[in-house]
């Protein structure tokens, strides 16, 4: 042929050759549009693979498509979607899959996926199956090539792998096409796994919302909208409306005098920081009003832009109200502890005037005038006992003497004399339990506190008015239906209530500190609640008040009730100053007090020893042919305090009787190792027909006992 003719054949095989190309681009450019429609109505990222996989395979008349994802462990893949020409293709990979770990280390779609790069291979031989033993199904399926290209979505990584069987051509072009195609379908593919993951937080935040207490919230900024969880109308009582409210509808159940503040403070955490936190009163729909803690934490996109605030509200009405219980308590604790030391410092002054007073009241030589002058001395230093003992009552460092009582028993006793005392302008009305309401307590100082009740109550009616006094046996039951801040137990309850003026809060809230009080100067000591709220903790019970302006006062004793019928009180024995007769170790550090208790046991009849401290104490009692009692004070220098003294006392004199003294009811407590119910105490100041009857009750046996026993022979 010609030059010409030859140049033609050339030209006509050009474009022979441009015309399949462009047939091709179209048919991919085609093909890529399907693939685009497919997932864009797709529902879901699982079904836009499928359907992406089933016609990618059609249009490339592949064998194999299959779609793989690198676990999150970075190891092993896990199969998404899969498409086969044949239905035997599909169940034989299905089975294989069950029977193959396909892995980044033993498979070309783990290796595409962990590297990111594309893998043609035209020919699968004898090397490859060796390098990815999972490949082993496509060779026994007669799969001869196979393309893997890559795909990453965010952190996600995937593959996918089309394979062909013999025959086909242009393996090049194909890769080209599909990295195309896997370029055009990321972003689609992307939104969908961000939707549904997005969904799937949200369902997560649904549960966790719907699983906790607290009243969860969603702000959506763009919108302005807040989604509430259902513990708002659960706790609060406020349905939330449909469609979701904005923030107006939240602000307007804030109280008035806050909703501002809070509100501004609100809106300038979306303009600044990162989160909003605030305590605040919260309108309930029943028209109460409850103290919250709420807070919310801003979610941004990756341009720093805020997209929502969410967060949660919390009643803290309950917490706020125990922490101020708890302050109160260890308030009171200080205070307590404190005035038990000047309690105890005043004991050791009066135990000196009261015993030397009477000791000088018994002198015959005393003229009427002097004998005067020292009864007043008397009677102003058991005032100031008086004065002491409410001060250590209010630290529950009284010595106390509990017992079974009839609270009611005791209170119909009262009765009269309440009458008496509170005057025909306050009406007293008693509305008892059925039958005994038992209780372990110190009757005695029961009488005290109700006596002091009963008196704050008239003080706050100067017009008259109702005092009320009830009891009610009540258990841990009765307790929590009534929603009381009782610790569960039996108590029987005794509630002293009036219709005076009442306490505003702050003044409610310091009722119990001693020397704390309303009244004019000079018309009240302080001390009778804080002297009822002493003896009802130390008697293991619990002290209530109730009141409001203009709504009187209530004021419930919890005393622990008893299982045990009350005990017959019996008469006082008259006290006699009998002679006494023994040798008594007396030991004391104070000097004033050592003398002064030194001439009263002499007074008394006995022969005393006196040591300044355990340690000489102790020698004493080492060396003395004969001692009957020993009779120290507890708190004490040096080595040994009264319970180590009495300890180490009687393991030397088995014999020997012990009596401690004390002004200060801590320290008087038995330790571990003392005596059984520990030994016998004569608090201070005592008066000397107090001290004869503790001795004569320890050296003198009752004639039951002497005739049930011999007396023990004495050294």
């Amino acid at each position: 042929m010609s030059d010409a003719e030859n140049a033609m054949l050339d030209d006509l095989a050009s474009a022979a050759v441009d015309a399949l190309e462009h047939q091709q681009e179209i048919a991919a450019l085609a093909l890529r549009e399907r693939l685009l429609r497919l997932v864009v109505d797709a529902p879901s990222f699982a079904l836009a693979v499928e359907r992406a996989m089933a016609e990618l395979r059609a249009a490339t008349d592949s064998m194999l498509c299959l779609f793989f994802r690198l676990g999150p462990d970075g190891r092993h893949m896990q199969l998404v979607a899969g498409q086969a020409s044949t239905p035997e293709l599909t169940a034989a990979y299905l089975d294989h899959l069950r029977r193959m770990d396909v892995r980044v280390d033993n498979s070309l779609v783990g290796q595409v996926a962990a590297t990111g790069e594309q893998r043609v291979v035209p020919y699968i031989d004898a090397s490859i199956q060796r390098q990815y033993p999972a490949i082993s199904l496509s060779v026994e399926q007669r799969i001869v090539s196979n393309i893997v290209t890559p795909l990453s979505l965010g952190e996600e990584r995937y593959a996918f792998s089309v394979g062909f069987g013999p025959g086909l051509r242009g393996l090049p072009v194909l890769a080209e096409m599909l990295m195309g195609l896997g370029s055009a379908l990321r972003p689609l593919l992307r939104r969908l796994l961000d939707a549904e993951q997005i969904a799937l937080n949200e369902q997560r935040f649904r549960l966790v919302a719907g699983a906790t207490a607290e009243i969860v919230w969603d702000w959506n900024l763009a919108t302005g909208q807040i989604w509430w969880s259902e513990e708002m109308t659960r706790q609060f009582g406020h349905p939330v409306p449909d469609p979701l409210p904005g923030l107006g509808w939240w602000s307007g159940l804030v109280v008035a005098e806050e909703r501002e503040a809070v509100t501004a403070a609100r809106k300038a955490a979306v303009a600044g920081t990162d989160q909003w936190k605030a305590e605040y009163r919260f309108s309930k729909a029943d028209g109460s009003v409850a103290l919250v803690s709420d807070r919310g934490f801003l979610v941004r996109d990756a341009d720093g832009v805020a997209l929502r605030m969410v967060g949660s509200m919390v009643d803290v009405t309950r917490q706020r109200a125990l922490e101020e219980q708890l302050r109160q308590a260890q308030r009171l604790d200080a205070l307590g502890n404190l005035t038990g030391g000047v309690a105890h410092d005043f004991n050791n002054l009066l135990a000196v005037i009261i015993g030397n007073a009477e000791l000088m009241t018994e002198e015959l030589a005393l003229d009427a005038g002097a004998r005067s002058h020292l009864e007043v001395i008397l009677a102003a230093a058991e005032r100031g006992a008086e004065l002491t003992g409410r001060l250590l009552t209010f630290a529950r460092l009284h010595p106390l003497a509990p017992k079974v009582v009839d609270v009611n028993h005791l209170l119909r006793n009262m009765e009269d004399l309440l009458r008496r005392l509170l005057g025909a302008p306050v009406e007293v009305i008693l509305t008892l339990s059925r039958g005994e309401a038992p209780a372990v307590i110190d009757g005695p100082q029961l009488e005290n506190a109700v006596l002091n009740l009963c008196i704050n109550a008239r003080d706050a009616m100067p017009l008259g008015g109702r005092l009320g006094i009830t009891t009610a046996c009540i258990g841990p039951a009765a307790l929590a239906a009534a929603d009381l801040d009782v610790p569960p137990a039996d108590y029987v309850a005794v509630t002293v209530t009036d219709t005076g003026a009442g306490m505003p809060a702050e003044v409610a809230s310091r009722a119990f500190e001693p020397f704390f009080t309303t009244k004019a100067f000079g018309k009240g000591s302080g001390l009778g609640l804080s002297m009822v709220f002493g003896f009802v903790s130390q008697s293991h019970g619990h002290v209530r008040i109730t009141t409001a302006p203009g709504k009187g006062t209530a004021v419930t004793l919890y005393l622990p009730r008893s299982d045990r019928a009350a005990e017959a009180a019996g008469p006082d024995a008259p006290t006699v100053l009998a002679a006494g007769k023994g040798r008594v170790l007396l030991v004391e550090d104070d000097p004033s007090l050592r003398q002064t208790a030194t001439v009263q046991l002499q007074r008394l009849g006995y022969e005393v020893l006196t040591a300044a401290n355990g340690e000489v104490a102790l020698d004493m009692v080492r060396r003395e042919a004969s001692l009957d009692l020993l009779f120290t004070d507890v708190v004490m220098p040096g080595r040994l305090n009264g319970h180590q003294l009495a300890r180490e006392a009687t393991a030397l004199r088995p014999e020997l009787r012990v009596l401690f003294t004390s002004g200060y009811q801590a320290n008087a407590a038995p330790e571990s190792g003392d005596l059984e119910g520990g030994f016998p105490l004569l608090p201070k100041p005592y008066r000397l027909a107090d001290l004869a009857k503790a001795i004569r009750q320890l050296l003198d046996p009752m004639p039951s006992e002497a005739a049930a026993a011999p007396e023990t022979p004495r050294h």
